[in-house]
């Protein structure tokens, strides 16, 4: 069908809403014989990008089709970052947990990049929101990262300033220091998460949400001041490079506190009133639609009557 569209004077090279070009869609469903006859027949540019800075080996990642992306790395497709959060096709393979497709890739990358690649790898087997936790997996990946970063002489930069909800740690730096953290699975959370937020950057939506997740995690597990703790430095983040809040975002810290007052623990009073601000301050920006967040206010202000006055002070 498509060939006698061609045929018959259809231009495949139209760009979509966003500037999707016919190959990446073709690539983000994996349809091989399509993406043939595009780029080998007709000659499309498999490097052409969409409004986001991503060419169709991005979608090909997505699409999880190692042919796929054996195919456009074949035709001249680039390992290079997107403009919208800075991730490249080898790290989205990484954050999958696409150990295959991260080989594939690495041979069209530089030594850093596939370094970093195994590091970020290894962060994303440690976190159940991408499947089961494997440890092992992960100890696998960052313990060659470290091997070659020794090797090839690529030590890791060193933090000038360290964060309090990560304990004041830097990331490990030798094999040892690594060993120490297993059996601490603590440590070893933490340290994914140092490792994301080097990679990714403080602003990007993946790390966030681990955050958030670790934050979930800890309050499933009872240590509810840690989860405050994780939720506020995500806030903070969010406040600090202007990020949009989600309205269910703010619900969670108000059941989260509503879960430690029912239980008489210690709440933090200051995180609390810090909520409360972010909630007023989503208010005020938004004057339309404003329902769940005024809910969300009056529910941290329920949570707030029920603590002693004196404990604000």
């Amino acid at each position: 069908m498509v060939r006698y569209l061609v045929e018959h004077g259809a231009d495949v090279r139209i760009a979509k809403e966003h500037n999707v070009t016919n190959v990446m869609v073709s690539a983000r469903y994996a349809h091989q014989e399509m993406i043939a006859y595009l780029v080998d027949e007709l000659g499309c540019d498999v490097n052409e990008c969409d409004d986001d800075g991503r060419s169709a080996l991005f979608d090909a990642v997505n699409s999880g089709s190692l042919e796929t992306v054996q195919f456009l790395l074949e035709r001249g497709a680039r390992n290079f970052r997107a403009t919208f959060d800075h991730m490249s096709p080898l790290m989205w393979a990484a954050e999958k947990r696409r150990a295959d497709l991260v080989d594939v890739l690495s041979h069209h990358c530089s030594l850093l990049e596939l370094i970093e690649a195994k590091e970020l790898l290894a962060s994303a087997f440690v976190w159940r929101e991408h499947g089961t936790c494997d440890l092992e997996r992960s100890f696998e990946q960052i313990s060659r990262a470290i091997e070659l970063r020794s090797i090839h002489s690529f030590p890791k930069v060193v933090l000038s300033a360290t964060a309090e909800v990560f304990e004041n740690r830097q990331e490990c730096q030798t094999i040892d220091q690594l060993e120490d953290l297993r059996s601490n699975p603590i440590g070893i959370h933490v340290e994914a998460l140092l490792v994301r937020e080097r990679l990714l950057g403080p602003a990007n939506s993946e790390y966030l949400h681990s955050l958030r997740y670790h934050g979930a995690w800890l309050a499933d597990n009872g240590q509810h001041n840690r989860a405050v703790a994780f939720w506020m430095y995500e806030l903070a983040l969010r406040r600090q490079y202007s990020i949009p809040i989600d309205t269910e975002y703010l619900r969670i810290f108000a059941s989260l506190f509503a879960e430690i007052v029912f239980q008489s623990l210690p709440i933090p009073t200051h995180a609390l009133l810090q909520v409360m601000t972010a909630t007023s301050d989503e208010l005020a920006c938004h004057t339309t639609e404003n329902d769940y967040n005024m809910h969300t206010l009056l529910f941290l202000v329920t949570v707030a009557s029920q603590i002693p006055i004196e404990e604000f002070y």
